[in-house]
């Protein structure tokens, strides 16, 4: 049971059974009647006494079993404590009942100081409740004088603890004492949760524990600020009466406005002052907006009307006076950059009124208004009489301005944009004198005066009107820099001062709360702190330094009409030139797209580094030949070797060939189809095929072999071993994703697995020239289409299905692997069945799948390459991390057999192929790749599948460079001829 679930029934029976009153108003002992002698209570008289219920707390003050428990007397107290509980009266005896009151009813003018101190408390300090830490080492409520500073309240809080606390229940029943005299026991009834509006935080009492253990109170948890003593007041204590006295309650108000524990009535009191206040603040928006163009009309016209000297200037550009008039100052307050003479303002450079009033427009009409805005509420507010409803509701909009209105802010962070817009214009003004001393074009206004108001008016102007007072073509370089800053950072005051303010969606608009919820002391930084440092990690402002400073130095360089090739935009060229070669030695991987000596580079520096994960060649190590290290499977490294034949075939670069020979041949087995005893827990169909795969590519592209026995020879022995797994016991067909029944996945049918045996189908149907590799290829296209597991109408291709199920649900998740594997398979097919197959429609309906799934994870990262289903949310696991490898593998390789392809195969992997380099800039070496190509640099990931994934991607650009996959006729390969084939079963 806590403090808030009052027990109706029980509350006025108090310890065992007996009621409990508090005495109010002066010494309990003096007060208190003779117990022997006073009249004994009946149960009506006790029903009118103002009781409190000590439930959830007798625990602490129940009645000492034994002398020992009894307090010692002679305990010194610090606080004298005037509540006196029944269980402290001598106990009377069987059933008999007490023979005194123990309660002396206060006169009515206690009763009338008591609530009228509630309302208009005489004592103005505030009330400081200790948080819990601070109660535990011994800090007592205090009064703290209004204006005290942060020194002086921490002393307070330090002679607190010094003193301790003696009295639990003194913390919790505790009232101000009008006179300022200390604490004074409330008379009547309490609810022990709640002290003059404060809610405390629930207690965790246990028994026989001196000090409560203060439990956290979610409702009253905030973040906390470096606001120091009367800032943290603010969120934890009810402020005075002067603080909300449009209210007839003390509300508990923390950061931002937030009103903690209000009940229904005091929810419709708030919103009924809410409302009010809101409809003086459309009043006063109107009024704004009508009276400060007023303003500039009634000034502008008559000066305009009446000076013949600036009038003359209108009447020569042939406009109205009249109408400047009244278009300037409107221009001017809504910041529209318009005038009606052609050189802006320039020709009214020496003209004070204009300039003067023009400029504190400009600001009041955009950066200014929040400030001028709440200027004029706190001017009224003054004005209005106290206590009024108008007083009331302007009071109500200067304390909680984020409440009512977007623009409107409290009186800090008011201040904090009024100082900060000084500062910019101040900056700006300071530039505009100093630089241009010797410039003919500020020079040249006359008296010194008016460059100051000209200074003036062109830094506030710039950053948001857009008017012009000089010609800025003309001024120093180094300020037309600081203006081209001014302009980009003009909406970030108010769009700090909005979002640090802001009322209801704190954590959407990035509100920094405290990461130290648990340590009273630690202090975080303010959302100001951050957003400086945030913006300060960007490279543009150490640009924009960089530039300021050149413009400054070479000054007289960039104005001389000789040196035109010496521009200030020049020299922003050359800064950023600067900087991206700053930034090559950390993205060591430097890609041309357009160059092949740069993609062989990048490429070469890619698969060195891959190949430094593969360690079974080493000396010593010949039990992990052909092997990589764990975490990655037996299949992986069989993919890894296959991207070492594709970097020979489209680099030239044999550095590789023999250890790659070696470990594609240390894995054939002693069967020569990939099926090695070793790897049974490991060995899937999927498995098996890649290695096949890499045959075959190794035989369509000639890679040297030392062996007697072939590479296509190695990749149809696969082949007639997958037939013979073809399982029409369930789902009618299909292969299987593993071969032995012993290992996990047996009774699922993958894509992955059936896409191998087709793409394998194909491409030695293609290589032989053997119709039965065709007929086993259509068979398999049409099963998994008629199961599902790819759809021959959107051409999705799913991940596989149960065939304990036999099949009648597909998992739908979609790697970018199955699309590969089935895309080649089918552009095989396409290539030897002629130019009008079938089969080329289907190719290129792949590639426009893939294109959609695959690419473009973000509207910023269009064309480049991605893992749809686990990259974005950063969830890859080893195996998933390659497989955009085989993505960008038999992309570039359809391209090579279906040439109308390879321009829209180019246009994806040319952008996947930059985005890969740019990534490939991480690790120790500077030059290690990562998964999320479409982030900036690397994403701290790395590994074999990261290396392969980026090395396909970026050396089959030179797929120009390189032949068409040969055939056993092209190449002369006979060793395939003599082979007995599968047929269809």
């Amino acid at each position: 049971m806590t403090i808030n679930d009052k027990d109706l029934d029980g509350e006025e029976k108090g310890v065992n059974g007996r009621s409990i009153t508090v005495l109010h108003g002066g010494n309990a002992k003096k007060d208190l009647p003779n117990v022997q002698s006073a009249d004994p209570i009946e149960p009506e008289q006790r029903e009118s006494k103002s009781t409190i219920s000590l439930e959830d707390i007798k625990e602490v003050v129940s009645t000492p079993s034994s002398p020992a428990d009894t307090p010692d007397p002679n305990t010194v107290i610090q606080h004298q404590r005037d509540i006196t509980f029944a269980d402290e009266l001598p106990r009377p005896s069987g059933g008999e009942r007490y023979s005194t009151s123990i309660y002396h009813q206060a006169d009515t003018d206690k009763h009338i100081e008591f609530l009228e101190n509630q309302r208009n408390p005489r004592d103005k300090g505030t009330l400081r409740i200790p948080g819990p830490r601070e109660y535990d080492r011994g800090v007592t409520p205090e009064i703290v004088p209004e204006h005290e500073n942060e020194s002086s309240s921490a002393e307070r809080r330090r002679k607190s603890v010094d003193r301790g606390i003696t009295s639990n229940v003194d913390i919790y029943l505790a009232h101000v004492h009008p006179s300022g005299n200390g604490i004074e026991n409330l008379h009547g009834k309490v609810d022990s949760s709640h002290i003059f509006g404060i809610k405390f935080r629930k207690t965790a009492w246990k028994h026989g524990q001196t000090t409560p253990t203060l439990a956290p109170s979610s409702s009253l948890a905030r973040p906390r600020s470096r606001s120091g003593t009367t800032g943290s007041l603010k969120a934890s204590v009810t402020r005075d009466n002067e603080s909300a006295p449009y209210l007839s309650w003390q509300p508990t108000i923390g950061r931002n406005s937030t009103f903690f524990g209000l009940t229904e009535e005091q929810r419709d009191e708030l919103g009924g002052i809410e409302y009010r206040s809101l409809k003086t603040l459309t009043v006063l928006l109107v009024s704004y907006y009508i009276s400060f163009h007023f303003l500039g009309i009634i000034v502008f016209l008559p000066w305009i009307l009446r000076t013949n000297t600036w009038g003359s200037i209108v009447d020569a550009d042939g406009q109205s006076r009249v109408w400047w008039g009244i278009f300037t100052p409107a221009s001017m307050l809504n910041d529209v950059g318009f005038t009606l003479t052609p050189d802006s303002m320039i020709s009214f450079q020496l003209a004070v009124v204009p300039l003067l009033l023009g400029a504190f427009l400009i600001v009041i009409g955009n950066t200014g208004f929040p400030c001028m805005l709440r200027f004029i509420i706190w001017s009224i507010w003054k004005m209005v009489p106290s206590k009024s409803g108008y007083w009331e509701e302007l009071k109500f909009l200067l304390d909680h301005p984020r409440r009512c209105f977007t623009l409107l802010f409290p009186e800090a962070a008011t201040w904090w944009l009024f100082w900060i817009l000084v500062f910019f214009n101040g900056v700006d003004l300071l530039f505009f004198i100093v630089l241009d001393l010797n410039d003919s074009t500020v020079t040249s206004i006359n008296p010194v005066g008016f460059r100051v108001l000209d200074g003036l008016f062109q830094a506030v102007s710039t950053r948001t009107a857009g008017l012009s007072v000089v010609d800025l073509a003309n001024l120093h370089p180094a300020i037309q820099v600081s203006y081209l800053v001014m302009m980009y950072v003009s909406v970030f005051p108010i769009a700090i001062s909005v979002r640090r303010t802001n009322v209801y969606e704190e954590k959407s608009l990035g509100i920094y709360a405290s990461s130290g919820e648990e340590n009273e002391d630690e202090k975080e930084p303010s959302y100001v702190g951050a957003h400086l440092r945030r913006q300060l990690s960007f490279d543009l402002w150490y640009l924009f330094l960089g530039l300021f400073v050149v413009a400054i130095a070479e000054a007289g360089r960039i104005e001389d009409p000789s040196q035109p090739d010496f521009s200030l935009f020049g020299n922003k060229i050359a800064l950023v030139a600067a900087a991206l070669l700053a930034n090559s030695s950390v993205q060591a991987i430097v890609l041309n797209t357009s160059d092949s000596i740069s993609i062989r580079n990048a490429a070469s520096t890619i698969a060195y580094d891959m190949m430094k994960y593969y360690t079974g060649n080493l000396t010593g190590n010949s039990a992990n030949l052909g092997l990589l290290p764990s975490p990655y499977y037996w299949w992986e490294s069989g993919a890894m070797f296959g991207a070492m034949v594709d970097y020979w075939y489209y680099t030239g670069d044999t550095s590789y060939n023999e250890v790659v020979a070696q470990a594609i041949l240390s894995q054939a087995s002693p069967t020569s189809d990939f099926m090695m005893p070793v790897q049974h827990f490991d060995l899937g169909n999927d498995d098996q095929v890649f290695w096949a795969l890499t045959a075959m590519s190794a035989a369509e592209y000639n890679f040297p072999n030392p062996s007697s026995l072939s590479w296509v020879e190695l990749a149809a022995n696969v082949f007639d071993d997958m037939s013979g797994r073809w399982n029409t016991t369930q789902c009618n067909g299909g292969l299987k994703w593993q071969i032995f029944p012993s290992n996990a996945g047996y009774d699922y049918k993958s894509s992955i697995a059936n896409g191998g045996f087709f793409q394998l189908a194909a491409r030695l149907a293609r290589y032989t020239g053997n119709q039965t590799y065709v007929a086993w290829a259509e068979k398999t296209w049409n099963w998994v289409t008629a199961i599902g597991l790819v759809s021959d109408m959107t051409f999705n291709v799913y991940d596989g299905s149960g065939d304990l199920q036999n099949c009648t649900s597909v998992d739908l998740l979609q790697w970018s692997y199955n699309n590969a594997i089935f895309i080649y398979g089918s552009a095989m097919i396409a290539n030897i069945s002629g130019e009008s197959s079938v089969w080329r429609n289907q190719t290129s309906d792949f590639l426009l799948k893939g294109q959609t799934v695959f690419f473009s994870p973000f509207s910023n990262a269009t064309d480049v390459m991605f893992e749809a289903e686990c990259e974005r949310t950063y969830n890859c696991d080893t195996d998933q991390f390659s497989f955009k490898a085989y993505l960008s593998r038999w992309y570039y390789a359809t391209a090579k057999v279906i040439p109308e392809l390879k321009g829209p195969v180019l246009k994806l992997m040319r952008t996947t192929a930059l985005a890969a380099a740019q990534s490939c800039s991480g690790g120790s070496d500077g030059r290690t790749c990562g998964t999320a190509w479409w982030t900036s640099g690397w994403d701290g990931t790395m590994g074999v599948g990261q290396q392969m994934s980026a090395l396909e991607a970026i050396q089959g650009l030179l797929l120009d460079t390189t032949g068409s996959p040969g055939t056993a006729a092209s190449l002369g390969d006979g060793s395939i001829t003599a082979k007995k084939q599968s047929g269809v079963k």
